[in-house]
């Protein structure tokens, strides 16, 4: 196994995606894409997808490519309580 996804929700009409991870080893190589595109093909009904990550260009950039659009630029707000 070179990478998991791991998504949480009601599969109808909200997921959140906790995790997406791939091996140091195997970054670059389309793994994440295949995997984030596998979620958003299994829930493309779902009318919210949600995901926290890091700021970081490249982290943006990634998701920017799927077709996420961050809170701070779309018609959403988001609130998190980190500890």
């Amino acid at each position: 196994m070179w990478g998991l996804i791991g998504v949480v929700g009601d599969g109808l009409t909200i997921i959140y995606t906790q995790d997406l991870l791939v091996l140091k080893t195997h970054q670059n190589q389309g793994i994440a894409t295949e995997l984030i595109q596998y979620v958003l093909n299994q829930y493309k009904e779902v009318r919210q997808k949600v995901l926290l990550t890091e700021e970081e260009p490249k982290v943006r950039h990634f998701y920017e490519k799927n077709h996420f659009v961050s809170c701070d630029q779309g018609q959403s707000v988001a609130f998190a309580q980190l500890s």
